[in-house]
């Protein structure tokens, strides 16, 4: 079954540095037997995360790249996008990526927090803070939200 449902996608092959293993079967049983789902752009998405924690950053951008092109939405990928190219000094690009996971999101901690290490990164670390601090505050908002929900939970039910 898994074999079979494996033989629907054909993906372009990664570039390779030469060090990496191929990881798009990984990608692909992994989105398939945890997630449950069999998307081009999540298979991608998963690949590029072996190879991120793997420190293959070249191939990791090159699956980032191609969740993109399958959905243009996926803000995971967006952001982690960003993270490998900051791995690679790539700023510029990783800024673009982020400016992109931004729009999509108003603005998530985890975006924020890239922002801002990439401005730490380029030898801007007061533009960093800036972006760190926006980290704590929805950070901060977002636990009040949650013990709010507590409380009432607690509480009123």
């Amino acid at each position: 079954d898994l074999e079979q449902c494996l033989g629907q996608f054909r993906f372009p092959e990664p570039p390779r540095t030469g060090k990496a293993k191929p990881v798009t079967e990984i990608g692909q049983a992994y989105s398939i037997r945890k997630v449950g789902m069999t998307s081009p752009s999540r298979i991608s998405f998963h690949a590029g995360m072996e190879y991120l924690n793997s420190g293959y950053m070249d191939e990791a951008i090159f699956e980032f790249q191609q969740a993109i092109q399958s959905n243009p939405l996926l803000v995971q990928a967006h952001n982690n996008l960003a993270l490998a190219l900051i791995n690679k000094q790539r700023f510029p690009e990783a800024l673009a990526s982020l400016n992109k996971a931004e729009s999509l999101t108003a603005g998530m901690q985890v975006t924020q927090n890239l922002f801002g290490l990439v401005h730490l990164s380029m030898g801007d670390p007061d533009r960093a803070i800036e972006y760190f601090k926006k980290s704590i505050r929805k950070f901060y908002k977002a636990v009040l939200i949650s013990s709010n929900r507590v409380f009432y939970l607690l509480f009123f039910l």
